[in-house]
């Protein structure tokens, strides 16, 4: 993995990479089904919130009703390719750039560039959970219960790596600012 990951943690490849998941992003959530969900329902969707009773789910998929579920089945496709594979690859590209800045001759530090992987296969989990739920979501709480814990680790790993990402650009910022100061 790391020879690969060697090829592709270059500058051009990750602002590709970053500029077509932020593209791809802002078409799901601005131009998408995303909307149609918003407008349906009362509050956020429930991959939006941090967690949730399976009652609470079902209220939310009935009050969206039949139409509402539909659109949500189309953005919960939807987020597979795009948040999933294109912002699991993203992050994993990123995490992993910033740990050869920061760390280039640690090599066991390799399996932080990994970390972004569970996000994603936390939000698969979710998803599918919340497929497989939608077309009787009454008669669905335990798979219900199953998004909900997906979507409460997908988040409280998120909450970890963002900042985490933001300490590391900071960090790396200051490095470069003291090294050009030196030199």
């Amino acid at each position: 993995m790391t020879s690969l990951l060697d090829h592709w943690c270059r500058r051009r490849y990750l602002l590709l990479v970053g500029v077509a998941w932020i593209a791809a992003s802002v078409g799901l959530f601005q131009l998408g089904p995303y909307q149609q969900v918003r407008a349906a329902g009362s509050g956020p969707l429930l991959d939006e919130r941090v967690r949730y009773a399976a009652a609470e789910a079902v209220a939310f998929l009935d009050a969206i009703g039949p139409a509402g579920r539909s659109a949500y089945t189309r953005f919960l496709w939807l987020d597979l390719a795009v948040m999933v594979l294109l912002g699991g690859i993203t992050l994993v590209l990123v995490v992993d750039w910033l740990r050869r800045r920061l760390a280039p001759d640690r090599s066991r530090l390799d399996w932080l560039a990994l970390v972004p992987i569970l996000v994603s296969v936390f939000d698969a989990i979710e998803n599918f959970a919340l497929l497989l739920s939608l077309p009787a979501p009454a008669n669905a709480a335990g798979v219900l219960t199953l998004a909900s814990y997906a979507t409460s680790a997908k988040h409280g790993i998120g909450r970890i790596l963002m900042p985490a990402l933001v300490a590391g650009f900071g960090w790396l910022a200051i490095r470069r600012l003291v090294g050009r100061r030196r030199s």
